[in-house]
């Protein structure tokens, strides 16, 4: 289901070795990458999950778990995974859906999930059947292969799907669950990038901290007035550019002359070619076109940094 390998150690003898990912074959063999190569390979191995790792992983898993059933009450069933990275900080959850998300269902969706992590629903595992998983309405994905015989994760009346995945034990576990963002990955495939557990209260954090410093830039002692404040700052800062503007205009255009006075004449035909400093996009505009009214008929070329550009 998209989940990332464990990492931990592996003690071979009196060496420890760093695992740095593990790795599932086709035949079903978990590989573990090390940092190094034993110098005893016949001597006993102690394997060690990174815990604190693992918990994260798992976390994130079941929230996807969640995410997806939360998807396709509001979205609709037509809704199917369609790739996923699940790590320890993060959730990458590709849907199939025909058009972008509104921020509103996104909202819908989010809260969807942090109820049902407060609804502490038991998480329980089981093999059986395909069919007979079909049949009680577990989800499988599309163009994923099968055995004969499915495990599935079912959380309450929420969720049942087929997954091979670390599950938290009950949904309680998850903690906090945030959407970052939703985007378009290709024709009918939308992304949602997310974040469970420390990660998530690391965001909540870091966006209260960023409220405070803006409530303190615009000056708003309470949260209420942040949008007020700022509305206002922003409008007076975009009167002040406008009049700002408009005097370098006029400064530009009291200085036609003597832009004029800096044409020559190359080959029958009148060029002027200047730098112009301290000047906007729109006031160079004007000047060219007052120097092309009042040359008549020759070249202007004017070159100026607007915005370090």
């Amino acid at each position: 289901g998209g989940q990332v390998g464990d990492r931990g150690t592996l003690t071979v003898g009196d060496e420890e070795l760093a695992v740095e990912d593990t790795l599932k074959e086709e035949d079903d063999s978990i590989v573990h990458v090390v940092d190094r190569l034993p110098a005893d390979l016949s001597a006993a191995v102690v394997a060690r999950v990174d815990e604190a790792r693992r918990n994260g992983t798992l976390r994130a898993h079941s929230a996807t778990h969640l995410l997806h059933a939360g998807l396709r009450k509001y979205l609709g069933t037509h809704v199917t995974q369609a790739g996923s990275l699940v790590a320890p900080d993060r959730v990458r959850f590709d849907v199939t859906h025909y058009e972008g998300i509104t921020d509103e269902i996104l909202a819908d969706v989010e809260a969807f999930v942090n109820e049902h992590v407060l609804a502490s629903h038991a998480v329980e595992t089981n093999r059986m059947g395909l069919e007979e998983a079909r049949e009680r309405g577990a989800i499988a994905l599309f163009g994923e292969k099968y055995g004969d015989r499915v495990r599935t994760v079912v959380m309450g009346d929420t969720s049942m799907e087929l997954c091979g995945g670390t599950h938290v034990s009950n949904s309680s576990r998850v903690g906090p669950f945030k959407i970052l963002r939703e985007q378009s990955i290709a024709s009918g495939v939308r992304r949602i990038d997310a974040v469970t557990g420390l990660a998530a209260y690391a965001h909540y954090s870091e966006s209260e901290r960023l409220v405070e410093a803006v409530a303190d830039v615009v000056g708003a002692r309470r949260r209420e007035d942040i949008v007020t404040r700022a509305e206002h700052a922003v409008a007076e800062a975009r009167r002040l550019e406008g009049e700002a503007a408009t005097l370098r205009a006029e400064a530009a255009l009291a200085d036609v002359d003597d832009y004029l006075s800096l044409a020559r004449d190359v080959e029958g035909a009148k060029v002027l070619a200047t730098i112009v400093e301290d000047i906007g996009r729109d006031e160079l505009r004007e000047l060219g076109e007052a120097l092309r009214s009042k040359l008549g008929s020759g070249v202007v070329v004017l070159g100026a940094a607007v915005e370090g550009r």
